[in-house]
């Protein structure tokens, strides 16, 4: 009996031992687990450096591979990009932001191509808008409704679960002669350059819209759109847009919420485009839209307009938007530009007067840059568009 009773401990016993011994094993086995799951985690932020607000689902062997090299491969070189901004933060332990630089601004043509080159990896997507407006005369009375067309560029990972943010807009308006579809549709490398420069974080991922200034019969050089696209703009275009579209005034496109989300909103425009954010957008819709880049344009081609146009900027600025601030208005123009002469004089005027030192104040809110070699001319066009989305939404 005393046998078989030490018999059945000694079974037992070592039972327990090699029980003990199995669980360390298997709590080895599963810190090693957890060590591997978390650098399957971290890499999914492959591209938090480069300024994509989303990645797309991947195999665990693409997962791998990017997080031990990101790809670099359609991205701009790192050469043209100011040094502190061109590589990720590779400190660890320190959470002091890092000091804002000025805007490397472009200054001489052409942009670098290695901006409009095709992104293979991180690209946006352009799509057709179309709405209803009126056909507005010179005292904001619609009379007509017509349908318009407006193309719509929406950055890389815009709809996913990740890029149902809110998102500013960018209105980029063509020069005379040309239509909604001159941006993004006839010059992909814009739609490049904004996949490029919002891959990188050179810029933040924002909502680009092309809009034409033409209505109902209106054509050609005919200047009368580009006072009266004002009324479009602040009753129709922008309601139609900024409700379609993860935006900031996406709940609220009443003026109310038009002027209470301004500084989420700006203007760029070329040539009669240019004249457009003059005469339509920094004296009419100031309220609502607190960034302006003219190019090629200021309020007329004519110089005998210029004091008019002067007068008109100065109420605006000064007494009738005095209360709504400009965040940023920048103006472009080329040595070799044929619109230079009379936007380059009301430029003058507006530096020179000091009743504007309180609302405009250069290389602050205020910039002018003339490309040595500019011309009237897409290379010039796309290069200040690139300059404007460096300081827009800041």
């Amino acid at each position: 009996m005393k046998t078989k009773r030490f018999v059945a401990l000694f079974i037992g016993l070592v039972l327990v031992l090699c029980a003990a011994a199995c669980d360390t094993q298997n709590q080895s086995a599963g810190t090693s687990d957890s060590s591997a799951g978390n650098v399957s985690v971290s890499s999914a932020d492959v591209s938090s450096d480069s300024g994509s607000v989303s990645v797309p689902d991947q195999s665990d062997s693409s997962v791998a591979e990017e997080s031990s090299q990101p790809d670099q491969s359609s991205e701009p070189e790192q050469s043209s990009e100011p040094e502190q901004s061109s590589e990720p933060d590779q400190s660890s332990g320190s959470s002091e932001p890092e000091p804002i630089e000025p805007p490397e601004f472009l200054t001489t043509l052409p942009i670098p191509s290695t901006w409009t080159a095709v992104n293979n990896n991180k690209k946006g997507r352009v799509e057709t808008i179309t709405y209803e407006t009126k056909v507005y005369n010179v005292n904001g009375v619609g009379t007509q409704t017509v349908e318009k067309k407006a193309d719509v560029y929406l950055p890389y990972g815009y709809g996913t679960s990740e890029g149902k943010r809110k998102y500013n807009v960018l209105y980029l308006m063509h020069g005379g002669g040309e239509t909604y579809t001159y941006w993004l549709t006839e010059n992909p490398q814009t739609v490049n350059m904004l996949d490029n420069m919002f891959a990188t974080g050179k810029a933040e991922p924002c909502i680009v819209v092309a809009p034409t200034f033409y209505t109902g019969s209106a054509s050609g050089m005919d200047a009368t759109p580009t006072d009266v696209f004002q009324y479009e703009f602040r009753n129709d275009l922008v309601p139609a847009v900024e409700s379609a579209y993860y935006t900031y005034a996406r709940s609220n496109t009443t003026e109310a919420g038009l002027i209470a989300t301004r500084e989420h909103r700006g203007f760029a425009g070329l040539s009669m485009g240019s004249m457009v954010s003059i005469r339509s957008i920094l004296t009419g819709c100031l309220d609502i839209c607190a960034y302006i880049n003219s190019m090629s344009g200021g309020y007329a081609s004519e110089e005998t307009q210029t004091q008019t146009g002067f007068n008109l900027i100065k109420n605006a600025i000064t007494e009738k938007f005095k209360d709504y601030p400009v965040k940023y208005w920048l103006n472009h123009n080329g040595n070799s530009d044929m619109a230079l002469g009379p936007h380059e004089s009301l430029k003058n005027m507006i530096l020179a007067d000091a009743d504007f030192a309180d609302y405009l104040e250069e290389d602050m809110n205020f910039k002018w840059i003339k490309f040595p070699t500019g011309s009237h001319s897409y290379p010039s066009w796309i290069a200040g568009t690139y300059n404007c989305l460096l300081v827009f939404f800041k």
